[in-house]
């Protein structure tokens, strides 16, 4: 069982890794590449900001979060993390401001010192720190912008973590702006999660659990790709050097492709979408993807920074481990896969805003991808999906081919379901263009060289 607690202190609260935390330090352990694990963003703020303010935010609000300033080590007891008791702001330095408002090209100058920065190794027992803010001035005066850069540790942050970390930084600023006091932190110790996740694995629902992933993983088919190479499950992952292509449905199509079906929203049509993609694609009636679940509403963890987030297949709202799940079904060191390709659905808020100036996030490292995924959040009015696909599995020109193919299927689909409503009169289908059937059969003839390459 789980030890919650092995060497309390008053500066310092030493807990194991479990669950996630401890898969991504394994994983971290012998990964190839050290940089693997690096999560990061960038926001763009076009307007005038108050730059001190802002990096008094960052530290208040890092102070709060104990998993970020943690240490994560092995020790003779296993991986553990030591909590800093009593962290108050002025322990943490200041994030740096670097003007690049004179440079020739202050933004190339400025992403160029971001790719140096995620392209560092960044393993979770390192000297380097694990969390990193960095403000860049690109211009001043009447057309004053700004980037903003944050890189964590995964071990440290997830998704939810790491941009409800970013609203709460927005949220100080904002009551520093107005001249008053920051409200008080959402943030608990990550101690309470793991207390709560030691009563889980002493319950019968673990058991439960086991006993269902045992037979569910056994009777899952295999895992489904877009990928017209061959590869094993662990021939390595993409993160800084991933493959992306977006789009957006904007507007009217967001509205309308939400209105088809009652109680659901755009989100989880495009969800339908991209399993509906997948298994035209691969020409399977049965495909199995791998889903993120925040595994956080109704548990401590909605309030704490620490990552849980655990990816399994299909959409069933579970507690279990996907690692323990390998493990209880003899996969672990297999080479095999649960899944291929992962869909994303980002629930959580991702708007942001100081004073008056709107933030725009970019994703620049976003933790493992092995093969493919499709990332879909909504944007303010907007519905964007995002392809990140491995360089190692795909081409260059792979991951646009599927952003446009899947448009066009997302299209097509909201005509076909509008017009058996009756709704759907304008909507005509037009034959496919010579661009996508090009597409088409240059994915088809990399399946059939790969094939013929492996036979």
């Amino acid at each position: 069982m789980l030890t919650i607690e092995t060497k309390p202190s008053a500066v310092e609260r030493e807990l194991p890794l479990f669950g996630s935390q401890l898969g991504i330090w394994l994983a971290d352990q012998i990964a190839e590449q050290k940089n693997t694990y690096t999560v990061a963003h960038c926001v763009e703020l076009d307007g005038a900001i108050d730059a001190e303010r802002l990096r008094q935010s960052i530290r208040l609000s890092l102070a709060e979060a104990d998993t970020v300033a943690a240490q994560y080590l092995e020790t003779p007891d296993g991986p553990a993390q030591r909590l800093r008791q009593g962290l108050s702001a002025k322990d943490l330095p200041l994030p740096e401001i670097h003007d690049l408002s004179a440079e020739a090209d202050p933004e190339e100058k400025a992403r160029q010192w971001m790719r140096e920065d995620l392209s560092a190794d960044l393993p979770a027992d390192g000297e380097r720190p694990l969390y990193l803010h960095r403000l860049f001035k690109l211009a001043g005066g009447a057309g004053e912008r700004w980037f903003w850069y944050q890189r964590y540790h995964h071990v440290c942050v997830d998704g939810y973590s790491f941009a409800a970390l970013t609203r709460r930084i927005a949220d100080i600023y904002q009551a520093l702006s107005r001249g008053e006091a920051p409200p008080p932190s959402p943030f608990i110790s990550f101690a309470d999660v793991a207390a709560e996740r030691e009563a889980y694995l002493a319950s019968p629902r673990c058991e439960e659990d086991r006993a269902f992933w045992r037979g569910y993983a056994a009777a899952l088919p295999p895992p489904s790709t877009l990928s017209a190479r061959d590869a094993l499950a662990g021939d390595g992952a993409a993160n800084v050097d991933v493959l992306r292509r977006r789009f957006e449905l904007i507007g009217g199509d967001a509205r309308a492709l939400g209105g088809l079906a009652a109680g659901l929203g755009a989100p989880q049509l495009a969800m339908a979408a991209a399993f509906a993609y997948l298994a035209k694609m691969t020409g399977k009636a049965r495909v199995a993807m791998g889903m993120p679940f925040m595994r956080r509403m109704g548990s401590a963890a909605l309030r704490a920074t620490g990552p849980v987030v655990n990816v399994l297949p299909v959409a069933l709202d579970v507690s279990y481990d996907a690692e323990q799940i390998q493990r209880d079904s003899g996969m672990v060191g297999s080479r095999r896969a649960l899944y291929g390709a992962t869909l994303n659905l980002k629930i959580y808020d991702q708007s942001l805003r100081l004073g008056e100036v709107e933030g725009v996030t970019l994703p620049l490292a976003v933790g493992p991808v092995e093969d493919i995924e499709f990332g879909i959040w909504q944007q303010g009015e907007a519905l964007v999906v995002e392809l990140s696909a491995n360089p190692a599995r795909y081409g260059a020109a792979e991951p646009e081919w599927h952003a446009w193919r899947l448009r066009g299927f997302i299209g097509r689909r909201r005509r076909a379901l509008a017009q058996r409503r009756g709704e759907g009169g304008a909507g005509r289908m037009v034959a496919r263009s010579a661009r996508q059937r090009a597409g088409r059969r240059a994915h088809r003839a990399g399946r059939v060289s790969a094939k013929r390459r492996a036979i």
